[in-house]
């Protein structure tokens, strides 16, 4: 993994894992970086032709994470940017089961062991 900078754009930085080459906004190469180490096959079938829309998807990703990771809240339109992720070929199981443990967390807070309880936001039928 490398993280250098593009000629084309001070305000871009170069990313690669095994399977591609991305250029995303400063802030998230760390977290790319980490991503790539920790989760090494989640490009490994990406299916984005261009540049500009691998590049796209990265910083998508990388956002998605930082925004989970500094508050542990799950973005209000998590599960739509994971399916659209999803459908261009990345592999986020990873991220789902992140998404789901949150998800539990955030339920046992509210008192929603194991038994639906609609009045607090709890149950089967939430997504």
């Amino acid at each position: 993994m490398s993280n250098q900078s593009n000629m084309n754009s001070p305000e871009e930085f170069s990313v690669s894992s095994a399977f591609g080459q991305y250029y995303v906004r400063p802030e998230c190469v760390e977290i790319l970086n980490d991503i790539f180490h920790n989760y090494p096959d989640t490009d490994e079938h990406f299916l984005a032709g261009s540049k500009a829309v691998r590049s796209f998807y990265m910083n998508l990703l990388a956002d998605t994470v930082v925004t989970i990771e500094a508050n542990g809240q799950i973005p209000e339109d998590a599960a739509t940017r994971v399916q659209d992720m999803e459908r261009r070929g990345l592999n986020l199981v990873w991220l789902k089961n992140k998404l789901g443990m949150i998800r539990a967390n955030s339920q046992d807070k509210l008192g929603c062991n194991s038994k639906p309880n609609k009045s607090l936001g709890c149950g089967s039928d939430q997504k």
